[in-house]
């Protein structure tokens, strides 16, 4: 049967811009080519990928958006990052006779349907470009600031927006006024709606604020009074009493070898005893807030340092915990924040090296309080070619194969380790890592997922990952 076939002008425009994205950008723009209502289709798709404003591109964007013309696309634009470059913007042309920041201004005072705007560390000092163009953004959903300026502040909580993912830190580097503030009061204009947030807490003393949509908390620190340092849980408990997802680390470096014998410089003994029965205390007095309406549907604590879960004395159970970093003379930590959490789902990242390894059998306590785990995912750094394996192997059997745990699920994932600042690898050294590790996938992961299955009687499910690698052995 022959069945003519329909041009596209005679669908709906619903129709043809759920088509549009599902092509690719020369699709895109060839459609863009044949019509002037395809031209106009073309744009909306083209512009809801995420924009990035630089200070090479600025000046070719504000062209492209048509600013200063009768019909600007700004209002096309639904996602935005203002890149730090801003901050060593080039010089203007005389020709053009508008300076930057009234570009910038520009291409944001029409953008009323933007839904996610990103700022970096460059963006606190461009804040009086923004002030006009806040109140415009009246759908803004996402907002990401790392440097929040007393300019740029005072533009955002103006917004009547409906924010619900919001990552902000209130630094104390400028030592503005209102950073001595309580940034949790700070907050109040998106309190009915933020559902995620990021927040560096310079302190928090106000529980008169309540966050109840807040689901997926991350906090860099959180102190108040002698606690400076330190965590205070108090004050978070009552402000976001509904939180399900919760990550703390008042340590952000990312964590390097030679923390595995020096600790961190903020670990002081005297504070983190202070801290942990501070909150233990808290949370025995205030039970409901601890255990009932307050965190009762908590699934997951991620920390930073073994001495951040440490120090805040959790008093329930909690499904999930993950651990990034400790040091030798903070394992002892573990047996407490185990009998504190008892997790079903623990995961631990550590370095691939020998003396390292060694504490794995000392790691998860053979106690009462590691009944309840079942599922244990173990990251391993790699940062050196020579790769012990068989340390490997040995250490991880030993740690779940006691008679009291009950692992049943193993994920064990090497990786490349790698970070920025001081302690970047070489790209010698990179590939020497990759190759050692393709070398281990290649030519040992059978045999290593066979020696651990045979190893450890009670596991039932075992996923290997070795860098972009993974395979599942399962006991028959």
């Amino acid at each position: 049967m022959f069945v003519p076939e329909t041009p596209l002008d005679a669908l709906n425009w619903d129709i043809l811009l759920y088509m549009v994205t599902f092509l690719s950008r020369p699709d895109v723009s060839s459609l863009m080519k044949t019509s002037h209502e395809f031209y106009e289709l073309g744009l909306r798709e083209l512009f809801r990928d995420p924009v990035e404003l630089r200070a090479n591109n600025v000046q070719s964007l504000h062209k492209c958006l048509h600013i200063g013309k009768s019909n600007p696309r700004s209002h096309y634009l639904r996602d935005v990052t203002m890149s730090c470059t801003l901050s060593h913007l080039p010089p203007v042309s005389r020709e053009s006779n508008v300076s930057m920041e009234q570009l910038l201004c520009d291409i944001l005072q029409n953008a009323s349907r933007l839904r996610k705007l990103r700022f970096d560390w460059g963006a606190a000092s461009l804040s009086g470009s923004f002030s006009v163009v806040m109140p415009t953004l009246h759908c803004l959903e996402e907002l990401y600031m790392p440097l929040v300026s007393q300019e740029l502040w005072d533009s955002i909580k103006g917004l009547r927006a409906p924010i619900r993912k919001l990552a902000v830190h209130f630094g104390p580097t400028n030592h503005l006024p209102f950073l001595t503030a309580d940034p949790v009061s700070l907050l109040e204009p998106f309190q009915s709606t933020l559902e995620e947030l990021d927040l560096a807490v310079v302190q928090c003393e106000d529980m008169s604020v309540v966050y109840p949509a807040v689901q997926k908390l991350s906090l860099a620190d959180c102190y108040y009074g002698r606690t400076r340092g330190g965590i205070d849980i108090g004050p978070v408990m009552c402000a976001f009493p509904n939180v399900v997802d919760f990550s703390l680390s008042a340590a952000k470096a990312q964590p390097a070898l030679s923390h595995w014998k020096e600790g961190r410089s903020c670990d002081h003994a005297d504070l983190i005893e202070r801290c942990r029965t501070a909150n233990t205390q808290w949370q025995r007095e205030h039970p409901h807030a601890a255990a009932g309406s307050g965190w009762a549907a908590l699934e997951s604590v991620t920390a930073g340092h073994v001495v951040d879960l440490y120090m805040l004395g959790l008093r329930r159970a909690v499904p999930r915990v993950e651990i990034r970093a400790f040091s030798k003379g903070t394992l002892w930590m573990f047996r407490h924040v185990v009998a504190d959490t008892r997790p079903s789902h623990l995961a631990i990242s550590l370095f691939a090296r020998e003396d390292v390894l060694d504490c794995l059998p000392r790691l998860v306590p053979d106690a009462e309080s590691a009944d309840a785990l079942r599922h244990l995912t173990l990251v391993l750094q790699c940062d050196d070619a020579d790769i012990p394996v068989e340390r490997i192997i040995a250490g991880v059997t030993g740690m779940l194969a006691r008679p009291r745990l009950r692992v049943e699920r193993l994920s064990l994932c090497m990786r490349r380790w790698d970070t920025v600042g001081p302690y970047r690898l070489s790209p010698r050294a990179l590939r020497a890592l990759d190759a050692a590790l393709a070398a281990v996938w290649d030519g040992q992961a059978g045999a290593v997922a066979a020696r651990l299955l045979d190893g450890i009687p009670a596991l039932r499910e075992l996923t290997l990952t070795v860098a972009e690698h993974e395979g599942r052995w399962a006991r028959t």
